[in-house]
């Protein structure tokens, strides 16, 4: 199994798949000439947001405020060269940066990186185009740089707009969310999700499988494809059919493939949270079946205990081996409840 996971960066390619009404409130918002200087773009992992926030970038610094057009620039585009390449002064992206003592990207952007922000915008700019800096995601800040950035946003500066890319809008300090006008993006429907697989090479065996798992995600399925996915699936089907026993041997054996934390384990821990979910929502839509209530109700909640113990583990760079020992357990003994 693939441990490295090659995606293209949001700014090199300039087409967003989905996102069509988000799309047209922007446009809205841009004939009508009420162009905030900060927006909220959210919605779940992987859908293209980051994406459409590029689209946006380069059709701001392009075409300018009061353009009445689409959000497409072409390729060719001196503005579109220049952002694929990584060099538009324009454009500006605030991401967890790289810590010198250790040379390994932070988990969470910092003060410093939004204080750096905050001395750059000040310079004078290059030329009189608008300027853009994208945030992503906003999520990633900690408390101190969520505070700095509340400082820049609430002296907004002429010509200069913030795109806050979220998954978790919820998270973000109120002051901020209250300072930003809002696109919410949903998750793909399964034929632009296809098309957005196959426009990024992965036209792979067992797309619809594929597309079923992702969720309306590309970054997930590009995740499944390049990480064998459906075996992983199909294996992980296995040990849980013997519920509500385990098989150790077998769980021990199959852990042994993601004893490292990578691309691997991620794959790993959303397979497991899908199979944690179908059983939350299999007791659904039963009228009168308390059982079945009380059946997803316990699901539901071990969902949520296993999304906080992957996303610990992932912060903490906790032993695969000892979070996934857990989880089976943890799966066990409720599967063990009547």
């Amino acid at each position: 199994m693939s441990e490295a996971v090659e995606v293209t960066h949001p700014f090199e390619t300039d087409i967003v798949f989905g996102h069509d009404d988000a799309q047209e409130e922007f446009n809205r918002a841009r004939a009508c000439g009420r162009v905030s200087h900060a927006w909220l773009i959210d919605g779940p992992r992987g859908i293209g947001k980051a994406t459409l926030a590029w689209r946006i970038a380069r059709s701001l610094i392009a075409r300018g405020v009061k353009w009445r057009g689409d959000l497409g620039v072409p390729r060719d585009h001196p503005v579109s060269r220049r952002v694929m390449a990584g060099n538009e002064p324009n454009a500006r992206l605030v991401a967890p940066s790289t810590d010198p003592k250790t040379g390994r990207e932070r988990r969470e952007i910092t003060v410093g990186d939004v204080r750096e922000l905050r001395t750059s915008l000040l310079l004078t700019p290059a030329n009189a185009r608008p300027r853009v800096v994208i945030i992503d995601a906003a999520d990633d800040m900690n408390a101190n740089a969520a505070n700095a950035l509340l400082k820049i946003l609430e002296e907004p500066q002429q010509m200069v707009f913030f795109l806050l890319v979220s998954h978790s809008p919820a998270s973000l300090l109120p002051t901020i969310r209250s300072r930003c006008c809002r696109l919410r993006c949903r998750s793909l429907a399964d034929d632009p999700l296809r098309k957005a697989i196959i426009h990024a090479g992965r036209d792979a065996d067992g797309l619809a499988d594929i597309v079923e798992l992702a969720q309306g995600s590309v970054g997930e399925a590009l995740l499944l494809i390049d990480g064998s996915g459906l075996a992983i699936e199909q294996d992980l089907r296995t040990i849980l059919n013997a519920l509500p026993e385990l098989d150790r041997a077998q769980i021990m054996t199959f852990i042994d493939r993601f004893a490292k934390p990578g691309e691997g384990m991620r794959l790993l821990s959303r397979l497991i949270l899908g199979q944690v979910r179908a059983r939350a929502i299999s007791g659904i839509g039963a009228p009168g079946n308390r059982q079945g209530a009380r059946h997803s109700a316990r699901w539901a909640d071990l969902y949520g205990t296993l999304l906080h113990l992957f996303d610990d583990a992932r912060v903490a760079n906790l032993d695969p081996t000892t979070v996934l020992l857990d989880c089976f357990g943890a799966i066990e003994r409720l599967a063990a409840k009547r």
